[in-house]
């Protein structure tokens, strides 16, 4: 009986944190070389190729790419990624996930894992790996926090 209480109000505890913390979006901006109308199609077929997103949108007017993200269990959201020009050879890219508060939410945070599903698909490298194409990492975190600007600027 006691274990059973016990549960229920830890359960009641982490779905009172996900509903206090909300959805704080998570970006990472980063330059690659090459065009945005190229990234634009290189994101494009990454998120139509990774598992977990659907429903992927392209946008003309700013060049976009967006879908729904859904993985068992309980991990909602979404990833939008904006591509702006960065000189006349590179590309400035910004990939913005959030994801609905829910208890399993509340105790990891999947916003992370989410861009750096897309950045793998890219066949990118983010700070701290050691496989893939070598990008210029602008910012990464959530924007409302200083430590959101920690690798800004640094090659990575």
């Amino acid at each position: 009986m006691t274990s059973t209480l016990t549960g229920i109000l830890i359960g009641a505890a982490l779905v009172v944190v996900a509903i206090v913390r909300g959805s704080r979006p998570y970006e990472e901006t980063f330059t690659v070389p090459g065009g945005p109308e190229e990234w634009l199609q290189k994101c494009h077929d990454a998120l139509e190729g990774a598992p977990h997103f659907s429903d992927v949108k392209v946008s003309d007017d700013p060049l976009r790419v967006s879908a729904r993200y859904r993985q068992r269990p309980g991990v909602w959201g979404r990833l939008t990624v904006t591509m702006l020009p960065d000189g006349s050879a590179s590309t400035q890219i910004t990939a913005r996930a959030t994801v609905a508060p829910t208890p399993v939410t509340a105790i990891k945070r999947p916003e992370s894992q989410i861009v750096g599903q897309l950045t793998r698909q890219l066949g990118l490298r983010r700070p701290g790996e050691l496989q893939g194409q070598q990008a210029k990492w602008l910012s990464i975190g959530f924007p409302d926090s200083p430590a959101a600007t920690k690798t800004s600027p640094r090659e990575s």
